[in-house]
C-alpha cells in the first residue's frame, strides 16, 4: 500500500489542475500493476481481513487499516 501512495504523490505532485493530477496517477497505477501484479491484492487482502474481524465483532483491525497502519 507504501508503494501505491508513494506512486501516487509522486505522479501528482506538480501537476496543473485536478483531471492532469487524476490522469497521472492513473498512468503511475498501471505502470506500477504492470511491474508487479501482486500489488492488486494487497487492498482486497486488507477488505477481506478487516470484514472477517468486524463480522465476528473485532473492529480493531480495521480501525488499523483504515488509518493506514
Amino acid at each position: 500500500m507504501e508503494d501505491t501512495r508513494l506512486a501516487f504523490e509522486a505522479a501528482a505532485d506538480g501537476a496543473e489542475d485536478g483531471e492532469r493530477a487524476l490522469q497521472s496517477m492513473m498512468n503511475a497505477y498501471m505502470q506500477l500493476i504492470s511491474r508487479r501484479p501482486e500489488t492488486l491484492l494487497t487492498p482486497m487482502r486488507g477488505y477481506v481481513t478487516v470484514a472477517a474481524a468486524e463480522a465476528k465483532g473485532d473492529r480493531l483491525i480495521g480501525e488499523v487499516v483504515r488509518a493506514g497502519g
